[in-house]
């Protein structure tokens, strides 16, 4: 499902037909009675063939019009949608329905603003519409202003209380906000209208997720799924839950993303893809990355040296970006790139057509099963060459040739449960240093000082054999302390939740700091206060371990073989040298924490080298990846 769709899944977009208000002679009457039947009824092209025989005879027909306009928009073509629906404007100006109409086909091509006035029009017209309200602030929160957007779906409810779509939107605006309770409510309101509403499931599993609260996320994710079975985007959410999921072992995993690709990506690949780019297996490449990530954002801090560091020499680079929101990492990847395209409002197929026009070489997919995805479009085989990988898991593609890993993080011996080829590194990705970063204090205190530790990852990582197995240590060790931090514990009820979980397990709430959400320098500066993380499980960090370490905080991580996720303390640290931060069992953990808690001189040794380490092994990531890039484009060369 390509971004535009997914945003179509965000938001309850809300059509109104219109009643015929032309007058016109009595066959036109009849075949405008007829054409609707037909509109109604799903025929689009038996209704937009009626629909032109009135306009044959009638060039002003509003109501025609109008409908030829929702047809085209239907059909993905919304420039014609809006050329349309001008026109039956003009002939009609103070219909309001055409206007509300209107502004949902510029809103498909990203013009929020004209939207935003169409939609206001429709309500100068008809103040008590709900739809046009509820479109109004679709308009106004894609634009960025969900406060203003929440107030228009509270005016569609007041108008309609039992408006399911606004309810779903206001929780989309809410979420936005970041209040996440409210939001939840919001998407329970609207299932309960209507039990049936697959986005409002997925929406709510989602913020459940966030909360750490996975067995209900689940129980939503996979509703949303039985609901619209043919959604590859609720099958890709199952996907990604099933990381955090501890009975799914890698088998099981790849069995899922296996059904993904051949329900929804095998049947778009062409059979043989043919292309035409020059067969030099040494010339300049073009190398396109795709990423809904382009921004400040953990996925980012992978995969970012690949662009900014590329040698411009041998390789162009090209970034084909879903993003949402841009920010100052966004202006500096965009600066270092050869080519920018925006591709939010594009569908898989005219997005693969732009890849392809682009001459790419070798195509990279950032995302896996993840938010910004556009695996349909690699389905298409656009490029010669495609890659996945870095950012996620590989997505289980048949259409994708190889992925690049690590040989802790997929064994050769495992190699037949993938479809992608893989290519071995040292480091499974990269990492783009904070901007900013506060010097290392190598000691947060003197010998006989309480020792700190802290968790710093989101709260959905964190299982009840973690909280149980952190109890064990500040139970172990006199008068140490536990801070964590993660942005969700700005919220009262999901903080009192957290202090409740480690209350079950015998840990008072003097032994325990959480903190919310802050800006990126204080986040960072959080770690002078801490003297060694502690890793989640079974899904460990990557990117946040890498930051911990990068602020001189050594990490303590439980190895598990049973999937990739439960890998990334290995993945992370054994190139570092930090293998005796590696647990192979909870006791092996809990071993590690009371020797390195004792330890404190030679922990602060270790404390003011870990920058540089970091600095020396991942720094050569970009020169690594770009040989596996020559390496696949010269066997695609040699055939």
């Amino acid at each position: 499902m390509n971004r535009a769709e997914r945003r179509r899944q965000n938001k309850k977009a809300e059509t109104a037909l219109p009643r015929p208000r032309t007058p016109k002679p009595a066959i036109s009457d009849v075949l405008f009675t007829t054409g609707v039947g037909l509109y109604r009824s799903g025929h689009l092209q038996q209704a937009e063939a009626v629909f032109r025989r009135i306009l044959a005879t009638n060039p002003a027909h509003a109501d025609a019009l109008h409908l030829l306009g929702l047809i085209a928009r239907q059909s993905g073509d919304s420039g014609r949608a809006i050329e349309l629906m001008t026109r039956a404007i003009e002939a009609c100006p103070g219909c309001a329905d055409i206007h509300n109409n209107l502004g949902l086909a510029l809103h498909d091509l990203g013009r929020w603003q004209d939207a935003a006035d169409s939609c206001r029009r429709a309500l100068r017209i008809r103040p008590g519409f709900p739809e046009a309200h509820c479109n109004l602030g679709n308009a106004l929160l894609e634009g960025g202003r969900p406060s203003e957007a929440a107030h228009c779906y509270r005016q569609a409810i007041a108008i309609r209380p039992d408006f399911a779509g606004a309810w779903f939107n206001l929780g989309n605006a809410l979420r936005a906000m970041n209040e996440r309770n409210c939001s939840m409510e919001a998407f329970r309101r609207a299932i309960a209208l209507k039990p049936d509403y697959a986005k409002a499931h997925c929406n709510l599993a989602d913020q459940l997720k966030e909360d750490g609260r996975l067995g209900e996320a689940f129980t939503h994710f996979r509703r949303a799924r039985e609901i619209e079975p043919n959604s590859a985007a609720f099958h890709t959410n199952v996907i990604f839950l099933q990381d955090f999921d501890e009975e799914a072992d890698l088998i099981a995993q790849q069995r899922e993303r296996t059904a993904w690709n051949e329900a929804f990506a095998r049947p778009l690949t062409p059979t043989p893809a043919s292309h035409s780019n020059d067969r030099n297996p040494e010339r300049r490449l073009r190398i396109g990355y795709v990423s809904g990530d382009f921004r400040s954002h953990s996925a980012c801090q992978g995969f970012a040296p690949l662009i900014l560091e590329h040698d411009p020499a041998r390789f162009e680079v090209f970034c084909y970006a879903e993003n949402a929101v841009e920010d100052a990492t966004t202006a500096r990847l965009q600066n270092a790139a050869t080519g920018w395209r925006r591709t939010r409002t594009l569908s898989d197929d005219s997005l693969a057509r732009l890849i392809h026009d682009d001459g790419i070489d070798i195509l990279v997919d950032l995302s896996g099963h993840t938010e910004g995805n556009r695996l349909l479009a690699f389905a298409r085989r656009p490029a010669p060459v495609q890659m996945t990988g870095i950012g996620h898991l590989a997505p289980g593609l048949s259409a994708i040739d190889y992925r690049l890993t690590t040989s802790i993080f997929t064994a050769p011996e495992e190699a037949a449960h993938f479809p992608e080829s893989p290519i071995y590194l040292d480091t499974f990705f990269g990492f783009l240093p904070p901007a900013d970063a506060p010097e290392v204090v190598p000691t947060c205190g003197p010998k006989d000082s309480r020792v700190v530790f802290a968790v710093m990852n989101r709260l959905y990582k964190i299982s009840d054999r973690a909280l149980r197995l952190w109890a064990r240590i500040l139970q172990e060790i006199p008068a140490a302390h536990l801070l964590i931090k993660y942005r969700g514990l700005d919220d009262a009820e999901t903080s009192a939740r957290v202090h409740q979980s480690f209350a079950d397990f015998g840990v008072t709430q003097d032994q325990l700091t959480l903190i919310g959400g802050t800006g990126q320098r204080e986040h960072l500066d959080a770690y002078n206060r801490v003297d060694i993380a502690l890793d989640p499980f079974p899904q460990g960090g990557g990117i946040s371990t890498l930051e911990s370490l990068w602020m001189g905080v050594p990490v303590i991580g439980l190895y598990d073989h049973r999937k990739i996720v439960h890998r990334s303390i290995r993945t992370v640290c054994a190139p570092l040298g930090l293998d005796d931060w590696i647990a192979e069992s909870e006791d092996d953990y809990l071993r590690i924490a009371v020797r390195w808690a004792t330890q404190r001189d030679e922990l602060a040794v270790l404390k003011a080298g870990l920058r540089d380490r970091v600095r020396q092994v991942y720094s050569r990531f970009p020169a690594e990846v770009e040989r596996a890039y020559r390496i696949a484009w010269r066997r695609w060369c040699q055939g």
